[in-house]
């Protein structure tokens, strides 16, 4: 088992069971996603299946990102209104805590994608005004 922290309170909780006798094949995976020691929900992996089962009432939100081969790429917890809270790279089934900077970073161009489609800021600004401003945007945040 493989206990993570995020400022002092568990983030995730890891159990891979493998079958006796097999090298290198994970039988079983649990992930348990967890946010200011809150759990938030369950991953679980077979070979065969996976899937995810939110916590009854949790305030939070989960998404997955999935590579074209369909396999787990990261996850994400969050508020309901998309600020990000805690973020999780997935390689070869098995999800790992990013840094603290990748969730900074997330939020920052978070904050400002939410800014230039503010449905006000969309009628108030002409086409052109627009496709500048989301130029702008993205070599704002490619600098970075």
């Amino acid at each position: 088992m493989d206990v993570y922290t995020r400022g002092g309170h568990t983030n995730l909780v890891r159990r891979t069971r493998t079958k006796l006798g097999t090298v290198g094949t994970a039988q079983i995976r649990i992930h348990r996603f967890y946010h200011d020691g809150q759990l938030v929900g369950d991953f679980v992996a077979t070979p065969d299946s996976s899937g995810f089962t939110t916590e009854a009432g949790s305030p939070y939100s989960v998404s997955f990102e999935f590579w074209p081969s369909k396999e787990v790429r990261s996850a994400v917890i969050g508020t309901k209104d998309g600020v990000v809270l805690d973020a999780f790279t997935c390689t070869n089934g098995v999800f790992s805590p990013v840094e603290s900077s990748v969730i900074q970073k997330a939020n920052a161009v978070g904050a400002d994608v939410k800014q230039l489609f503010d449905p006000k800021h969309v009628r108030q600004t002409s086409p052109e005004d627009f496709a500048r401003e989301a130029e702008d945007l993205v070599q704002k945040h490619k600098a970075k």
